[in-house]
C-alpha cells in the first residue's frame, strides 16, 4: 500500500507546504549570506567574470604658476589598469532518506506532511546553508588543525588546536565525514576511507573518529588538517583563501597580486595575544593606508568577542535598537574607525578563535547559478524536485542543491588579523 504514493502528487504537495519563505529562509549563523548579495550574473561560458580595477589613471598634468593661461604642455598618459577577474562555481548536493511509512503517513494532507516532514525539510534547509557558510569562510583551506591526536584501532581522537578552533563548525557536524591532510593539503591521510565524526568535547576540543582503517589513524599526525570528504579542490575558495592566496602574492580569481598592488589583501598580526579594540583599529588603518575608505565589518569568533567585551575603549561607539544604549550580551558592536566611516565587529559561530576578517559587504558577491534549492533549474513543471523514489530501498529520497562560488572586486579593503590567544577560551 505504501508503494503506491504517486512522486508527482507527493511533489506538489511538498511545494505546497514548504513555500519559497520557509525553504530559504537563513539562520541565525549565515551572516555572510546575508551580507554578500547573490548574482546570477556576468556569466561567461561555465566561469563568471567581472572587469577589476587594479591601477589608477595617473597621467595628469598641474598647470599652475608661470604656465597658467599658456599652452603648456602635457606629461604622458599613464593609463589605468583594469582585468577581469574571473571563479568557477562549486555544485553541492545534500542527500536524504524518507522511508515509505513516513511517506505514506505525510501523504493525506498539508497538516499531515508537516508533522511527519518538519524535522527533516527544516534540517536540510540548515545543513545546506551551514555548508555554504562554511565554504564561503574556508572553502579551499581547512576546517581546523590537529594538535594532538590518540586512539587505538579504527577508533581515534584528535584535539583540535585553540587557533583553529570553532566549536560550531564540529557540533554541527557530528555524524558527518571528513579527510584528514598535511598542512600544505598535498598528501592525504586517510587513503582506506573516509574519517566519520562521532562526538564533540567542546570542552577539551577533542573530536572522537572512527576510521576507515587502523592505518588511516596512525597516518594522520599532530599538525595535519581537516577538510569535508571529497572536498579538497572540489570546494571554491572562500575569504580565507581569497585573503591568504593573495596576501602570498599568488594568483587570485585570475590576477596576480604581484603584478597589482591593489589586488593585494591585507594582513595584519595581532601578537599572541587577546585582540583589542586598538588592534582592530589599527587593522583598519592598514587597509585604509592602502586606499580602503569606507564602512568596514569585523567577524570574529565568539571567543574573541567575548575578549572585546571586556575591553574597556573610550572611542567606541555601541549601536543597539534601543535608542543607541550599549546592552551586555550585545551581536554587534560600531565605532567610527580611521577608514572613514563605521567599523561593525560581529560575532561568527564558524570563525575560528585565533583569527578575524575584515571586509566591505559590498566587495563581495555570492556568484552561480542557484540559491540553495530543492527544485532544479529548468526541471520540467511537473517533476520540479530533488524527490525520487529509490530503486533499491523502501522509500525517497529527497535532495537539496546550490551551485556558487565567491566573487570579490576590491581585495584591497579586505584583511585578515592572525595570532589572536583568547584569554576567554
Amino acid at each position: 500500500m505504501t508503494a503506491t504514493v504517486e512522486t508527482g502528487a507527493l511533489q506538489n504537495l511538498f511545494k505546497r507546504v514548504y513555500k519559497d519563505e520557509i525553504v530559504n529562509q537563513l539562520p541565525s549563523f549565515a551572516e555572510l549570506q546575508r551580507d554578500w548579495r547573490f548574482d546570477t550574473g556576468n556569466k561567461t561560458g561555465d566561469r563568471y567574470e567581472r572587469a577589476v580595477m587594479l591601477r589608477y589613471p595617473n597621467g595628469a598634468t598641474y598647470g599652475g604658476s608661470s604656465v597658467r593661461r599658456t599652452a603648456y604642455a602635457y606629461n604622458d598618459a599613464r593609463a589605468g589598469a583594469t582585468q577581469p577577474a574571473y571563479a568557477s562555481p562549486t555544485e553541492y548536493t545534500l542527500r536524504e532518506q524518507v522511508a515509505y511509512g513516513l511517506i505514506s503517513s505525510a501523504a493525506s494532507s498539508e497538516q499531515a506532511m508537516a508533522a511527519a516532514m518538519d524535522a527533516i525539510v527544516m534540517g536540510m534547509v540548515e545543513a545546506s546553508r551551514f555548508h555554504l557558510e562554511t565554504c564561503l569562510l574556508y572553502g579551499a583551506t581547512s576546517l581546523g588543525a590537529i594538535d594532538s591526536v590518540g586512539g587505538s584501532g579504527t577508533s581515534g581522537t584528535a584535539v583540535i588546536t585553540k587557533a583553529s578552533w570553532a566549536a560550531a563548525l564540529w557540533n554541527a557536524s557530528e555524524g558527518g565525514e571528513f579527510d584528514a591532510y598535511d598542512p600544505t593539503l598535498t598528501t592525504k591521510r586517510n587513503t582506506n576511507g573516509p574519517i566519520q565524526l562521532t562526538s564533540v568535547n567542546t570542552t577539551t576540543r577533542e573530536l572522537a573518529l572512527t576510521y576507515a582503517a587502523a592505518g588511516d589513524r596512525t597516518a594522520t599526525l599532530a599538525g595535519d588538517v581537516f577538510v569535508p570528504v571529497g572536498a579538497n579542490g572540489n570546494w571554491f575558495a572562500g575569504l580565507d583563501s581569497l585573503i591568504t592566496t593573495s596576501v602570498a602574492g599568488t594568483t587570485t580569481l585570475g590576477i596576480s597580486p604581484a603584478s597589482y598592488g591593489m589586488w593585494k589583501a591585507n594582513s595584519y598580526a595581532a601578537g599572541g595575544v587577546a585582540l583589542t579594540f586598538l588592534k582592530v583599529m589599527s587593522a583598519c588603518a592598514q587597509i585604509a593606508a592602502r586606499g580602503g575608505m569606507g564602512d568596514l565589518k569585523c567577524i570574529v569568533s565568539s571567543w574573541t568577542f567575548i575578549d572585546l567585551m571586556n575591553e574597556q575603549a573610550a572611542f567606541r561607539r555601541y549601536t543597539e535598537s534601543n535608542g543607541g544604549e550599549f546592552t551586555t550580551g550585545a551581536k554587534d558592536v560600531t565605532y567610527y574607525g580611521p577608514n572613514g566611516g563605521t567599523v561593525t565587529i560581529t560575532q561568527h559561530p564558524l570563525v575560528k578563535a585565533g583569527e578575524a576578517f575584515i571586509y566591505s559587504p559590498g566587495d563581495f558577491v555570492r556568484v552561480g547559478s542557484s540559491e540553495p534549492t530543492f527544485n532544479l533549474p529548468g526541471r520540467t513543471p511537473d517533476n520540479p524536485m530533488f524527490l525520487l523514489e529509490l530503486p533499491a530501498n523502501a522509500g525517497f529520497e529527497v535532495r537539496r542543491w546550490w551551485d556558487q562560488t565567491l566573487f570579490c572586486d576590491r581585495l584591497v579593503r579586505v584583511g585578515k588579523i592572525t595570532g589572536i590567544v583568547n584569554t576567554s577560551l
